[in-house]
């Protein structure tokens, strides 16, 4: 039976639909050996593995993927095999913090942008959650009121694209995390240093892997200005595309880590374990990641 590697998973800890138990039954079901949660910015579903006695029939991987800034664009990392306790102390402020003043930036500078396109667009004012953990929840607010006024979805079409009004995800890369973008809203200033979280990443015995370079529109220059920071690479990713033989050759190149993952959040039915990472990969990987549970 063939066995498969996926360190790339998001669950409802941060904005994933499944719950840790649901992801691990996935995990046996598809044959993945080596699993890792790596939600944004938390890593309240690490701990919630290891507090609890989930059955799982493989190696987990402590997970984490940090929203950082690079020269005013927001980028993400991915922590891995990292110590829980000494990486939960370094980051318990910074992950707050970040989350609460990124989500209520974004969602009141995004009204503001709407505001401009058409001064009749109304929405619920932005405003803090008391939850400990936001992952863009004002900011789809904000977002999805704009889909409602045709003037704003008429704008963002002829600027980002069909895609921009259909995922979410699209409008966030393209037009929030996008600096030449009419919908980008500055950030930077929230969020922690690439070399700062590389720092705390290396402080907690982990290892810090740029997380999908392909995805970083019009910005793929920052793999080469950046690499040497990092131990890997995530080469295999379901948006890598054709460029994924491209970026293993990089990592080997330069000798870096080659790692991957489905990136799942559970909006499609397929998306787990879509990549069929071999488990070959792990080879190498186990020789830089202690932490494995």
């Amino acid at each position: 039976m063939k066995k498969f590697i996926d360190l790339h998973n998001h669950s409802i800890y941060s904005d994933g639909k499944k719950n840790i138990k649901e992801i691990l039954t996935l995990a046996e079901t598809n044959c993945v050996k080596i699993l890792s949660i790596s939600d944004h910015d938390t890593i309240e579903g690490v701990k919630d593995f290891i507090n609890n006695d989930y059955h799982f029939n493989g190696k987990f991987i402590p997970g984490c993927e940090l929203t950082v800034c690079y020269n005013g664009l927001p980028i993400e990392v991915l922590a891995y095999g990292f110590d829980v306790k000494k990486f939960d102390e370094l980051t318990k402020e910074i992950f707050k913090k970040e989350n609460e003043l990124a989500d209520i930036t974004r969602a009141n500078g995004l009204y503001k942008i709407f505001k401009s396109i058409d001064k009749d667009f109304k929405c619920l004012k932005p405003h803090f959650s008391d939850k400990f953990y936001i992952h863009h929840t004002e900011t789809w607010k904000v977002y999805y009121a704009g889909l409602e006024n045709e003037k704003i979805k008429r704008e963002i079409t002829q600027s980002l694209g069909q895609e921009a009004i259909e995922k979410r995800g699209v409008f966030f890369r393209k037009g929030l995390n996008t600096p030449s973008s009419k919908f980008y809203v500055d950030v930077s200033k929230v969020f922690p240093s690439v070399d700062k979280a590389v720092k705390i990443i290396h402080e907690s015995n982990g290892i810090a892997v740029i997380a999908h370079p392909t995805l970083y529109e019009g910005n793929m220059n920052l793999i080469n200005e950046t690499f040497y920071m990092f131990d890997g690479i995530e080469c295999l990713h379901t948006c890598s595309g054709k460029n994924m033989k491209n970026l293993i050759k990089l990592a080997k190149s330069h000798k870096k880590l080659i790692t991957g993952g489905s990136d799942y959040h559970a909006r499609t039915l397929d998306e787990f374990n879509c990549l069929k990472i071999p488990y070959k990969y792990w080879k190498k990987l186990s020789q830089s990641i202690k932490n494995v549970y």
